[in-house]
Formats: structure tokens, sequence, C-alpha cells
């Protein structure tokens, strides 16, 4: 049998990332931490960081623009690694 998990999402919550702060939009569990589909964005709405999460870490696929500079990567076991 499989169990429905009713999908929680955030407008925004400020989230601390590799010793920084952002604002983190997204799906989040029942902890309120990021969990499925998300994006990290900074106080002025600018775009860091976006991909999928498991349980408050990154995991997966991402993109990320933290100096202005578009990188693509996947997220294993802590590290991004570049495409």
């Amino acid at each position: 049998m499989i169990k429905y998990m009713e999908k929680r999402e955030t407008k925004g919550i400020k989230w601390t990332f590799e010793g920084r702060e952002y604002i983190y939009k997204g799906e989040i569990n029942e902890k309120g931490e990021p969990h499925g589909y998300g994006m990290l964005k900074t106080k002025k709405d600018v775009i860091h960081f976006q991909g999928f999460w498991e349980n408050g870490k990154p995991t997966g696929v991402w993109t990320c623009k933290p100096n202005g500079i578009l990188y693509k990567g996947t997220w294993i076991k802590g590290m991004f690694i570049i495409n």
C-alpha cells in the first residue's frame, strides 16, 4: 500500500546554507526542512541555488549562480560536482 503524503510548500523561510543566510522557497517536510524541489534566494530575490533537497540537504541535479556565473552539477555525498 502506498502512503499518500501531502505536499507542503513555503513561500519563504530563512535557511543557512554553507555558512550564508538565504531565503528558501519550495517544498518542505513535516519538520519544516527543505525537501523536494526548491531554491535559495538572497534578500534581494536573486536565485543562487535551485534543485532538489532531501531532509534539509541538497541532492541530485542542481544549478547555482553564486557569483553571477551559472554552474550546473550534481550533489553527491555532500559535494557539488560540476557537470
